[in-house]
């Protein structure tokens, strides 16, 4: 779920999304936050807290258009931005330390393959999505600091 929770092909019952509710706008292109992405991660995640089930199926192929060339500068900046919401999405859930562990690494061990390749774009790419990985989990305990400050306090309409 982790890896896995694209959005392009994730296919939910009524049911569970009625349970669900709604995806967190603070997600997600077009959020009024840094959080570019992982709307569909942080739901699937919630859902499974809930008790519903996810299913992956190998044989269930979806394309999804993109470039396989050269990757220019820009995409270095996307991919730092979705890290970045990525690694909130983590800290966020709690996810288990081995999983943090498991994807900054797959972000480092992919600029290490592209440096030794000698893909410039790509480690660029890879390098910034590890940097966005790390910063976005640091943020999310900050982020989860905050909300049990704010879980502490009397809420709407205390007076200063």
């Amino acid at each position: 779920m982790w890896i896995g929770g694209v959005s392009s092909v994730i296919f939910l019952r009524a049911g569970l999304c009625l349970a669900n509710g709604p995806f967190d706008e603070m997600l997600g292109l077009g959020a009024p936050s840094p959080w570019t992405a992982c709307e569909e991660t942080d739901y699937l995640v919630r859902a499974v807290a809930a008790g519903a089930r996810v299913r992956y199926d190998p044989q269930l192929v979806v394309e999804h258009a993109g470039s396989r060339g050269r990757m220019p500068p820009s995409y270095a900046l996307r991919g730092a931005a979705y890290g970045r919401a990525f690694g909130y999405v983590l800290r966020r859930h709690d996810a288990p330390r081995w999983t943090v562990f498991t994807v900054l690494l797959r972000a480092c061990g992919g600029a290490g393959l592209a440096a030794m390749c000698a893909r410039a774009d790509l480690f660029r790419y890879h390098y910034a999505v590890a940097r966005g990985r790390w910063r976005g989990w640091r943020e999310g305990a900050e982020g989860a600091s905050a909300q049990r400050v704010g879980a502490t306090s009397g809420g709407i309409g205390d007076s200063q």
